[in-house]
């Protein structure tokens, strides 16, 4: 399988500057499976279908040993929100990894981004924010399956 590699520039570009005006900012979502079994993503809630709906493109149903998946995901709710939700199953765990970005209110009409990002279980699950554009709130983050 070939990866699709996503920046975060390059993903804002795709997405479109009208769409990105109106809607969050975008996350550049990698999903790395260093599993020794290939890693099924599931959907899993009202979270996981709006991330699946939001995505572009749609993360790959399996992600093979060692292999790794590209996508982004752009929320068209608010400026100042957007989340991913995921879940993928491989060497007998069910990772669960979110990601999110809130422009929290500041001094006057001013904001501050604050980006969170979560795995569990933490033993077989990682989670880490690679990148932030504080002027855009786009972000990156790669998600590890152990």
């Amino acid at each position: 399988m070939k990866a699709r590699v996503i920046g975060i520039s390059a993903f804002v570009a795709m997405m479109g500057f009208a769409s990105a005006a109106l809607a969050g900012p975008p996350v550049a979502i990698t999903v790395k499976n260093q599993s020794p079994d290939a890693a099924e993503y599931y959907r899993i809630g009202d979270q996981a279908e709006e991330t699946y709906q939001n995505a572009s493109p749609k993360p790959d149903d399996v992600i093979e040993s060692f292999d790794e998946d590209n996508y982004g995901v752009q929320s068209p709710l608010s400026p100042d929100v957007n989340y991913a939700r995921v879940y993928y199953s491989a060497n007998g765990t069910t990772c669960n990894f979110f990601t999110s970005y809130v422009a929290l209110p500041g001094p006057g009409s001013s904001t501050f981004p604050n980006w969170n990002v979560d795995a569990t279980p933490a033993s077989n699950c990682t989670a880490t924010i690679i990148d932030t554009d504080s002027l855009t709130g786009a972000w990156s983050v790669e998600f590890v399956i152990d």
